[in-house]
Order: structure tokens, then C-alpha cells, then sequence
């Protein structure tokens, strides 16, 4: 277990320190947490001459309490020896040094930290089965990989979350306070982690694994099961194990067996694929096998784990694929000679530039241009709606007298529609004739006898199509013409993926980088814009100015990450709370703001009141983390009037009634709308305006 890695290599560069993980874990941390005795001494036993089977025997007999159940173990009809069993000595000579050590170590992790009740939403036994299930899982592609000791595999992927169960039982910030308060919608679990929590689950429990000593083997697949270990300079064999530990991990997480009870995206380190290939490993029977491991042991413990009925095998298979690049296609050009013919008059439309970037300009301009050219009757873009699973027509253009308006019409994806099928795959266009029932059934929609699509690829994927046809003069269409439209097909694909780019720094200068959510001048623009909608139309409208209290504290006493940490689970608390039409903005320093269109005084006062009591809530629990300040906000609710001449006019009532807020005591919602006065949070509290230009000017000292 301790070989050597390569030159240079030292994996305390790759861990927190001390100090760090101080901050996450209640209690000193030279008394935080121990493994037990007799685990961290199988964990250091390996099956060399230097440690022999009576060293084994003696750790193993030294707790009585699994000596009996390593004798009960072995002795389960799993193992089909013909007669008892009575000593460790003896199950070492039957099943071998390695595997009497891991099953030792299984139930002494077993003894000291999972069987104990439930308190939270961290459920241990859920933990366990995903724990035992990488684990099983990790040997048998171990051994398919030849690797030359499987059962220190077995103890790396038994080992791989224990930093989640490190935070569950010592952290300041448990595991299970972690998943009742996230939603992990839009970043990565560790990502998640570490914003909330201050350390993410890897790195704890690899920092845990080096104290106490244990090989870097076991080290490396706890702190990299997540990350990219390619630059590392590992030898091939300390590569092998992480990568087998890290795909474990993902197919057991693909089934539906996680170490929590959550959804969240998963991904699997490219070097992994490349040293573990899917496709080379019989993954229905290693699932079986698992499955066959995982159940004698619940049996053994008498426990019930979650149903395993998850798909398997090709489906697993199926989703693996999807994971990797396509490969090109080459396919030869139907009837070339026709093709080259025509590449000439299509020069002018593939040189020519684009003169804006505005996406609906640019498709107007192809589909015009290859009228101009062919001569179809009717030229449209079919675009995929992955959520419904259908071809929708998005942009459409009639050079005929007749023919309906297809804007808008939705053809149902099936696998008869073999043409579409076979377009997207192989990237060729295709005349759809009514050859299935249901190519026949979208001839009849679209009123016409044939018609031909062309893939528009981007980036070797196909985003679109093209689709011509002559509704009235019934021309037959060529497929020479669609090979040659091809061309025009991939530098309109090039364009819109430009437009789209154009479309995204468009946006992304409209949003702050650190919270997500629109900066100060776009939520201007928005309050502005729903602010005329307001006069125009007498539709309610309603903002909530949000502000951190003493947020100058967290900065000066835990620094300046502390404080962005604060600002970003702020915002995502923010997201939580509301609806998909509402507006969200930093619109200062710890200064926040939410639009709410259609939303009255009342409803917008009660906004901000949930929000408040969720932020206080959790601040009780952050302050776990952050002792010298707890997190609360202060909230200034303000509605249009018909008083109210400029969006800045209602800006300035918000900010006003948030004065008020901190003026009362801070952790407050403020609000007067027509000569009405709200106020909620906190006791004995008296609301009045701040109009006074010597109070404002003590507020703000006090900020």
C-alpha cells in the first residue's frame, strides 16, 4: 500500500490545512475525529512479508465483537465451506489475507459510525449502501483491469465520501444542515459544498486520510473522485485507482445509488474514460455481482437498503455514449457531378458576410438568398424542442400564393420518422416521400407530396434544419440541390452559433459575476421598463430592496471570500423565493433588489417577510460557521402609485422604507403604500420615517 509516487509529488499540496478544516469542525482539531484502533491499524496491515497472518489475528482479536462477526461472515452459506469455522486464523488460510483485512475493516467502520440512529436528513443507510456498492463495484473493475491488489481498491472506494460523514457527525455545519438548505440546481456538488459549508467533502476526507497515516493509495481516489487528475504525474497504477474509484462512484450515482438523496449533475474525469473505456467492461455482470454483494451484506446486518430495480446495462451504456464527443461521418456527396455544378452560383451565398448578428435578420437572409437560387415555394427552420420531443417550425417564408402557415407547427419525433432519424444521425440531408406511416402523417400536415430537409451543423452538431418543398408547382426536389445546400446549411450554422455568442456577452454584461444576477444597470432598465408598463396599463407592481445587515463584519472578521460566500448564498436564497417572472439584482455592494410584477403591496410585503425569516434561519445556522455575526437582512417594500411620475421616483420609496428598516433595528421589512404603514421582524419596534438628513447621514455611518 505505500509505494511511492513520482518525483516531486507530494499530496499535501493538494490538501487544506489545519487552520481550514478548523473552521468547518466543531472542537479542537488535534481531538477531531479518529478512525478507531482497530480500523487504522487493519488499514496500515498489508498482505506483504513484512505483515503476517498473525499480526492480523491479533488486531482482529483484539475487539471480540468482530472477531464474531468475521466468524459469522464467513461461515454465511455465501462462502459454501463444508464445515464450521472457529478461528481468524483459520478464514485467513480459506479466504486469504486481503480479504479477511477488508472485512474486518468493513465492520469496524460499520460499528463506529453508521449504525446509530437517524437525526437528520443525512441517511446513513442510504450512505452505506452507496459507500458498499462503490466499494464492491470498484474491486470487480479492479480485477477485470488486472490490477495487482483489488481489496485495497474495495478500501479506497469504501473510504471515497467519508469527508461527508466527517461534516455529518463533527462539522459545524452538518451534512444534513447542507442538503435541507440547497437546492443544487446550478453548480457542481463540491462547488456547493464549499461555498456553504467552507470545505467540500473530498478534500476533508482526503485531508483525514493523511493524518492518520494511511497510503497515498487510499489518499489519492477520497481527494480526486471529483477533480482532474491528469496533471498530477502519477505512475500509471495511482492513476488506475483513482480513475476505477471515480467511475464506481458515477455508475452507482447513475442508478440512482448516491451517497445522499438528491439530484444534481455528475461528471467523470476524461482520463478516467480513457483508462477505464465502458465499453470494455461487461457492465451487466459487474452490476450483478454488486447487487449480489451489496444484498449479502444488508442481509448480514440486518438492515434495508433502497430498492436496487434502477435501469441497468444498455441504458447505462446508452448514457455513457452520450457523455462522449461524436465522431465524424463522412459520407459521399450524392450525384457529385450535379453538385459541382451548382457550387459555383452558390459561391455568393457562402462568401458573403452577414451584416448583423441579430439571429432572425441572418435566417431571413439564407432562406431568401437560396429562394432566389432553387426556387422552392416554401422555405422554413425546423428546430428540436428536447423538453415536448418535437420538430417545431420556428421561422417560415411562402414565395407561393397558396399553402398554410406553418409558423409554429409541431411534428411529433417517433422512430418512424426514419428521414428525420437518419438526417440528424449521419448528418445528410434527406427527401422525406411518405415512405413510414408517420413520415406520411407529416406529408399530410404539411400538404404536400415530398419535401426535403438539410442538417444545419455547428460545432459537429446538428442545431436545426432546413426544409423545402414546392407545395404548388409540385417540382420534384433534387437531391444534388440539398448536397449543395449543405454548404450554405454549415455557414448558417457558423453564423447563428456567432449570434448566439454575440447573444451571450450581450447577457452576460447585463449580469453580476458574482452572484448570477443582473447588476445595477440592467435592473435599472427593467424597473424602468415595468414601471411604464405599470402607468400604461394600471398592473400592480411591486419592489423589494433587500440589504445585508452589518455585512462590513463579515468582511473584517473573516475576510473578503467570507463575504462573497455570503453574498452568493444570499442571491441563491433570493432565486429560492421567487417566481420565474420575477427580477433579480445586486444593486450595490450587499444592496439587492427584486422586481415583482403583478404583485400588489400586500403580496410583495409578504415576499419580503418569508424572506427575511428564511435568511434569519439560516443565518442561525451560518453562525456556526461565522461566530462574530449572524446573517440577517433588512428589506424596504415599495409599490407604484399613481403619484409617481419616474421609475426612479419608486427606486427612492424602497430605499427609503429600507432606511426605516435599519433604523428600527435592522432584520426588518418596512413597506407604507397610500399612507399605510407595515413593518415586520424583530419586537417592540415602532416604525417612522427617516426624512431627516442627519438621521439618514447616522444610518449610513452605521452600515
Amino acid at each position: 500500500m505505500g509505494r511511492e509516487m513520482g518525483e516531486g509529488f507530494d499530496i499535501k499540496n493538494y490538501l487544506p490545512d489545519g487552520k481550514k478544516v478548523g473552521t468547518v469542525l466543531s472542537g479542537k482539531l488535534e481531538n477531531l475525529p479518529s478512525l478507531p484502533v482497530v480500523a487504522l491499524k487493519l488499514l496500515k496491515l498489508t498482505g506483504d512479508l513484512e505483515s503476517p497472518a498473525d499480526q492480523l489475528v491479533k488486531v482482529v482479536e483484539t475487539d471480540p465483537s468482530i472477531t464474531a462477526k468475521v466468524l459469522k461472515t464467513v461461515n454465511a452459506a455465501a462462502y459454501g465451506f463444508g464445515r464450521k469455522i472457529s478461528s481468524v486464523q483459520h478464514a485467513i488460510v480459506l479466504l486469504g489475507f486481503e480479504k479477511i483485512r477488508t472485512l474486518s475493516l468493513e465492520i469496524s467502520l460499520y460499528d463506529q459510525f453508521l449504525s446509530v440512529q437517524q437525526t437528520s436528513r443525512f441517511d446513513y443507510t442510504f450512505f452505506w449502501q452507496h459507500c458498499l456498492s462503490v466499494a464492491s463495484l470498484s474491486r470487480a473493475i479492479a480485477e477485470v483491469k488486472g490490477h495487482p491488489n483489488p481489496e485495497d481498491v474495495y478500501v479506497a472506494g469504501l473510504l471515497h465520501d467519508l469527508g461527508k460523514m466527517l461534516l455529518e457527525s463533527h462539522g459545524k455545519i452538518t451534512y444534513g444542515d447542507f442538503l435541507e438548505h440547497n437546492d443544487y440546481s446550478c453548480e457542481r456538488l463540491v462547488t456547493e459544498e464549499y461555498q456553504f459549508i467552507g470545505l467540500p467533502h473530498d478534500q476533508l476526507g482526503a485531508f483525514f486520510c493523511e493524518r492518520w497515516g494511511l497510503s497515498d493509495s487510499l489518499v489519492l481516489p477520497v481527494r480526486f473522485h471529483h477533480e482532474s487528475y491528469r496533471f498530477l504525474g502519477l505512475d500509471q497504477e495511482r492513476m488506475l485507482e483513482i480513475a476505477i474509484v471515480s467511475l464506481a462512484n458515477y455508475l452507482t450515482w447513475a442508478q440512482g445509488i448516491g451517497s445522499v438523496d438528491m439530484k444534481y449533475h455528475q461528471s467523470l474525469q476524461l482520463e478516467t474514460m480513457e483508462l477505464v473505456p465502458v465499453e470494455e467492461l461487461d457492465i451487466a455482470n459487474l452490476l450483478a455481482r454488486m447487487d449480489r454483494e451489496v444484498q449479502e451484506t444488508a442481509e448480514f446486518y440486518n438492515i434495508t437498503f433502497p430498492s436496487l430495480e434502477q435501469l441497468r446495462g444498455n441504458l447505462l451504456l446508452f448514457n455513457m455514449d452520450l457523455c462522449k464527443l461524436n465522431s465524424e461521418y463522412v459520407y459521399r456527396q450524392v450525384e457529385m457531378e450535379d453538385k459541382l455544378k451548382v457550387l459555383s452560383s452558390l459561391k455568393d451565398i457562402i462568401t458573403s458576410p452577414y451584416g448583423s448578428l441579430n439571429r432572425r435578420e441572418i435566417i431571413n437572409h439564407t432562406l431568401s438568398a437560396l429562394h432566389k437560387e432553387y426556387h422552392y415555394d416554401r422555405l422554413y427552420l425546423l428546430e428540436v424542442q428536447e423538453k415536448t420531443r418535437v420538430f417545431k417550425i420556428s421561422y417560415f417564408m411562402n414565395f407561393c400564393d397558396k399553402g398554410d402557415e406553418l409558423t409554429g407547427l409541431e411534428i411529433q419525433i417517433t422512430p418512424m420518422l426514419e428521414g428525420f432519424i437518419d438526417c440528424l444521425r449521419s448528418k445528410v440531408p434527406k427527401v422525406i416521400d411518405g415512405r413510414t406511416s408517420d413520415e406520411a402523417r407529416v406529408l399530410e400536415q404539411l400538404g404536400v407530396r415530398e419535401f426535403g430537409i438539410v442538417p444545419i451543423v455547428s460545432d459537429d452538431r446538428v442545431t436545426g434544419l432546413i426544409g423545402v418543398d414546392n407545395v404548388v408547382s409540385e417540382r420534384e426536389i433534387v437531391r444534388a440541390d440539398l448536397s449543395a445546400i449543405t454548404l450554405v446549411a454549415h455557414e448558417l450554422g457558423k453564423a447563428l452559433e456567432h449570434a448566439a455568442l454575440f447573444y451571450r456577452y450581450r447577457v452576460m454584461a447585463s449580469i453580476d459575476g458574482l452572484t448570477g444576477l443582473y447588476n445595477r444597470s440592467a435592473i435599472s432598465e427593467k424597473i424602468k421598463h415595468h414601471f411604464l408598463k405599470a402607468r400604461s396599463t394600471g398592473e400592480p407592481l411591486t419592489l423589494a430592496m433587500v440589504d445585508i445587515d452589518y455585512f462590513k463584519n463579515f468582511n473584517d472578521n473573516y475576510g473578503h471570500i467570507a463575504g462573497d460566500m455570503v453574498l452568493k448564498i444570499l442571491a441563491r436564497t433570493m432565486r429560492k423565493f421567487s417566481r420565474p417572472k420575477d427580477f433579480l439584482g445586486r444593486y450595490g455592494g450587499e444592496e439587492f433588489m427584486t422586481i415583482l410584477p403583478e404583485t400588489g403591496f400586500e403580496d410583495g410585503f409578504h415576499y419580503g417577510e418569508r424572506l427575511r425569516k428564511e435568511v434569519e434561519k439560516l443565518g442561525r445556522l451560518l453562525y456556526k460557521r461565522y461566530p462574530a455575526q449572524k446573517l440577517t437582512v433588512s428589506v424596504g417594500v415599495a409599490s407604484f402609485e399613481a403619484v409617481l411620475n419616474k421609475s426612479e421616483e419608486l427606486i427612492a420609496k424602497a430605499d427609503n422604507h429600507l432606511y426605516m428598516a435599519k433604523k428600527m433595528g435592522r432584520n426588518k421589512v418596512v413597506g407604507i403604500h397610500e399612507g399605510e404603514k407595515k413593518w415586520a421582524g424583530g419586537k417592540n419596534a415602532v416604525a417612522r420615517e427617516v426624512n431627516d438628513e442627519k438621521e439618514r447621514t447616522e444610518v449610513e455611518r452605521d452600515l
